[in-house]
């Protein structure tokens, strides 16, 4: 019983462990690390296994890269980002309380077959980001935010980079995984197979 007990104890504990999160979206796709204490996973994609030299050259990478401040990547689709951003809303809205957003990073990028559309877009996206920003401040804790936008007259489709750095508890990510991580993958695999059948 006295056993039982402890094992209880010890599962309540790690449920309510803050865990820090990354959740970065760009052109190479979703990035999602877990990170409790000293131990790092890699969710999403699935790291590849590498030799010892390999880890040695990351590990020098990544010490001068977090030397640097945050790095603004090349975005991702904005119209998947569209797609998923209705689970995303409703996923934050769910646990605003329970999040703590230690960084934000949002940089839209407007482009278009049509330069006066994407000078057009490029200006509703300026008027979005004020409205977005007092929203944020007044239903989340967020020590460091970045909401910008840019126009580009090379490219022919918008692109939009996001970067999470969270603290939530365990059961927290749990409870998101299973109400909202199936859909997200859902919409994330119709999104490619679209893409691949335009192609």
């Amino acid at each position: 019983m006295t056993i039982l007990i402890a094992l209880i104890a010890i599962i309540f504990i790690i449920l309510i462990l803050p865990v820090g999160t990354l959740f970065e979206y760009s052109q190479d796709g979703v990035l999602l690390v877990v990170n409790l204490g000293p131990f790092k996973m890699q969710v999403i994609p699935e790291k590849e296994k590498k030799n010892k030299k390999e880890k040695k050259k990351k590990k020098e990478k990544k010490k001068k890269a977090e030397e640097k401040l945050e790095e603004i990547k090349k975005g991702g689709s904005f119209e998947l980002f569209r797609r998923m951003s209705s689970e995303i809303s409703d996923t934050f809205s769910a646990f605003k309380r329970k999040l703590k957003i230690d960084v934000l990073i949002l940089h839209y990028v407007s482009a278009s077959e049509s330069a006066y559309n994407a000078a057009m877009n490029f200006g509703y996206a300026w008027a979005g980001i004020g409205m977005i920003i007092p929203v944020l401040e007044n239903n989340f804790n967020i020590k460091e935010r970045s909401l910008t936008a840019d126009v580009s007259f090379t490219e022919t489709e918008p692109t939009v980079y996001v970067k999470a750095k969270l603290k939530m508890t365990v059961i927290s990510i749990l409870s998101i995984a299973i109400l909202h991580g199936t859909k997200l993958i859902k919409i994330y695999s119709d999104f490619e197979k679209t893409r691949k059948a335009e192609r």
